[in-house]
């Protein structure tokens, strides 16, 4: 996020945590991931949503807000405005699909794996975890997932709090990475 990011450690700490807890919360037999429903992640992806809005209007000031829609090249604005529009509004359902999808997929994947054990028949299925291969990844799926739902937040804060400085003010003989 660059150097005003530690006071943003704390939301984005906090969603991590309890994305990866609740996505642990499904590899518990007989439970199922708060993750693996789509009312919960889109329900996060909103809260991400509202702090980054928020953040970039404290940031940029309500005028500045609308004109980083508009783009670089004012030229471009009447085609860059509604795109820039479209694509901060479908943030948090792509966030909330992401995580639904992958959690709730791990769901139905242990679940079918040992209801097919099950079905095969075998009755020493019932007392060896025979699906512990499948919970062993799950648990990473867990951590990978929220880390990567945090990090799909600090882009987006990043990306709305990011000021327009002016390029010529660097020293000379410093080159500056675009």
């Amino acid at each position: 996020i660059g150097p005003a990011g530690k006071k943003y450690t704390p939301f984005v700490g906090t969603i991590f945590l309890y994305i990866f807890l609740m996505n642990i919360w499904g590899v518990i037999p007989g439970l199922h991931s708060p993750t693996a429903n789509i009312s919960s992640t889109l329900a996060l992806g909103l809260i991400v949503f509202v702090f980054v809005e928020i953040e970039s209007i404290r940031v940029r000031g309500f005028l500045g807000y609308f004109k980083h829609f508009a783009g670089p090249v004012p030229a471009l604005s009447p085609l860059l405005f509604p795109i820039e529009v479209i694509s901060e509004v479908i943030r948090p359902f792509t966030l909330a699909v992401r995580l639904f999808g992958n959690i709730f997929g791990e769901d139905v994947i242990i679940v079918a794996v040992a209801g097919l054990l099950a079905m095969l028949g075998l009755k020493w299925a019932g007392f060896i975890p025979t699906h512990f291969p499948v919970l062993i990844l799950s648990l990473l799926t867990a951590f990978v997932q929220a880390f990567v739902f945090a990090m799909l937040a600090c882009v987006y804060l990043s990306l709305a709090t990011a000021h327009d400085h002016d390029h010529g003010e660097h020293e000379e003989g410093q080159m500056q990475v675009v």
